[in-house]
């Protein structure tokens, strides 16, 4: 009995300890984290609970708790924002129609692709279903998209003029990932507000602008942190010369790291010794030593002979005398 009370309380204990490391979707007064636009952590406090017979989002926050399917398709009319919890799998069966002048957002909890919650839009993941004017952005979350006709992420089909309509902007960041199920390339339709090819950056990151002109929303399409590249040498070093290299991200270009080559240089000693109070060496006209070591000292060599004073009489045998070093 008693080693069954303590597997009970291991096993307890095991699960208090996985609870605290699992990561939560709702704060302690019910409120729900998430990742905003930016990546930041964020909290809603106030929000709808999607259920798998909820086809109308409107104005405000929906949050997917669990996995399900929705077997009818959903139509945004509003601003809605949709937070995926980490670990869940909303399936839309039939597609989400964001209807003209409305706006989806979609938010996740985790930037780990293992953790995020995921939506699956496989029929049509539209804008307007037959006219323009939708905005569409993905800022976070496990996104598969899929039309049977048209564009995987557009204004929708227009059947009276045959083509993709136009949505007012269509969006995807760098925390989110969205794919087809086929794993073909994304077919993403016109917008208004869509990205320029060239890039915009400052000193961490790099983004597309948007090509409408009179365009006042600031928009940072595909914004990502920058990618450094391998070295590129602007400028070889010469013998005496110093050279340029430098790093720049791998998508927009923006110069990473600079830095100098040393000169190339091969060294030549002369034979001779030169020395200090310290030591000798042999040294290379542009400075560097070899071959340095102290001092040897060797015998005595008298540089100038002891004499006697001419003024001293030499001693007799046997005798003594003084003698005095000259200065």
């Amino acid at each position: 009995m008693r080693n069954w009370k303590q597997w009970l309380c291991s096993l307890l204990l095991c699960a208090v300890l996985l609870a605290g490391l699992c990561p939560t979707a709702m704060a302690e007064d019910g409120s729900i984290r998430d990742l905003d636009e930016n990546g930041k952590d964020a909290l809603c406090e106030t929000y709808t609970t999607v259920t798998g017979s909820d086809t109308e989002w409107s104005d405000g926050w929906y949050v997917a708790e669990n996995s399900m399917e929705i077997a009818d398709r959903v139509t945004v009319d509003g601003t809605a924002h949709l937070i995926l919890v980490n670990g869940c799998e909303l399936e839309a069966a039939k597609g989400i129609n964001v209807g003209e002048g409305k706006s989806l957002t979609i938010y996740a909890q985790s930037k780990a692709e293992n953790a995020m919650g995921k939506l699956t839009a496989v029929s049509c993941y539209n804008g307007a279903g037959n006219g323009a004017g939708s905005m569409v952005t993905t800022s976070g979350g496990a996104v598969t998209v899929q039309s049977s006709k048209g564009a995987d992420i557009s204004g929708g089909f227009d059947a009276v003029n045959s083509n993709i309509a136009q949505s007012d902007k269509i969006e995807i960041s760098e925390d989110a990932t969205v794919t087809r199920p086929d794993g073909n390339a994304l077919n993403i339709g016109p917008a208004e507000h869509q990205a320029k090819d060239e890039w915009a950056f400052d000193s961490t990151r790099h983004w597309h602008l948007c090509k409408a002109a009179d365009c006042t929303e600031n928009h940072q399409f595909n914004k990502a942190a920058h990618t450094p590249g391998d070295w590129i040498v602007d400028q070889a070093a010469a013998t005496t010369e110093t050279g340029r290299r430098h790093k720049e991200c791998t998508a927009c270009g923006y110069i990473m790291q600079t830095e100098a080559i040393l000169p190339v240089h091969s060294h030549s000693y002369e034979q001779g010794w030169k020395s200090d109070a310290s030591g000798r060496w042999h040294e290379c006209a542009c400075g560097d030593k070899s071959g340095c070591a102290d001092h040897s000292f060797g015998k005595w060599t008298t540089d100038i002979p002891a004499a006697y004073r001419p003024d001293v009489t030499p001693p007799s045998e046997g005798g003594t005398v003084s003698v005095i070093l000259p200065p």
